[in-house]
């Protein structure tokens, strides 16, 4: 893979879900192993599966703090760093698609038995998916960061 979005795009259309593509793709410039990000964001998909934040949003925040997170809770300096990133994250993930809420860009509740069918009907075409277009771009904004 020559970019991290490809491999993100890949990684998605291997089944795993929004977060654990993104979280995943990012992991290693962290020191953290591919298939341990794989497990750690395996709830994070469908925002939750609760259509909160969209998991390209999750697994993005999960990659920044990875990368450039402190464990020290008083580390100024990274805090500044992090909200910084954040919000940049945030706002051109918003720019670009109108919403971070899965809900919002999906256009149908998950959590209804018919939304769940129309989720169902968009995973078997995972090329086609919107979900592409939302873990590309964050991987893209993420890699502007680096």
């Amino acid at each position: 893979m020559s970019s991290k979005s490809e491999k993100v795009t890949e990684l998605f259309l291997r089944g795993y879900n929004c977060a654990q593509s993104v979280f995943a793709a990012f992991s290693e410039d962290g020191g953290l192993d591919a298939g341990t990000a794989l497990k750690l964001t395996y709830g994070f998909g469908g925002g939750c599966g609760q259509a909160g934040t969209c998991g390209a949003i999750t697994g993005s925040m999960l990659a920044i703090g990875l990368k450039h997170g402190s464990d020290a809770p008083d580390d100024a300096e990274a805090k500044a760093t992090l909200n910084a990133k954040r919000e940049k994250l945030a706002e051109d993930f918003t720019e670009r698609f109108g919403s971070t809420l899965c809900l919002d860009l999906l256009g149908f509740d998950i959590r209804t038995d018919e939304g769940h069918a129309k989720l169902v009907a968009l995973m078997r075409d995972l090329p086609s998916s919107p979900c592409v277009g939302f873990i590309t771009h964050a991987a893209s904004i993420l890699e502007e960061m680096e």
